[in-house]
């Protein structure tokens, strides 16, 4: 089976995607394939990695950042990480919302692995 190809954000506060890189790092069945320069380049980051999970911050209440709003039926499976409580959301095509509750680093890899299985 083919690693979940993970692109990260850059919007995510430092520390928190400090955190997600070193715990990605190690994970088993998880590639970081690298860092958008800014939410406006998602799209394009996402295109050249062939990316299928993007990891991005959102805003207390778990709402996206309003450029990957507009174009999330064209992105992969997002994973939201509020930057004030470091809670994760998980964003499909549908568009689905589903809270993941609080999550440490080591827990983004399990949480990426199985958004595999959602809507393979």
């Amino acid at each position: 089976m083919a690693n979940v190809r993970v692109l990260l954000a850059s919007d995510l506060p430092r520390l928190v995607s400090d955190m997600v890189e070193r715990a990605l790092e190690h994970a088993e069945g998880v590639e970081l394939v690298g860092r958008a320069p800014g939410i406006g380049e998602l799209e394009d980051a996402v295109r050249r990695t062939n990316a299928h999970v993007v990891v991005l911050g959102v805003r207390e209440g778990a709402e996206l950042p309003d450029d990957a709003a507009r174009w999330i039926d064209r992105l992969p499976r997002l994973i939201g990480i509020a930057h004030q409580s470091g809670e994760a959301h998980v964003y499909v095509l549908r568009p689905e919302h589903t809270s993941a509750g609080a999550l440490t680093a080591d827990e983004v890899p399990q949480l990426i692995r199985a958004l595999q299985g959602v809507n393979a």
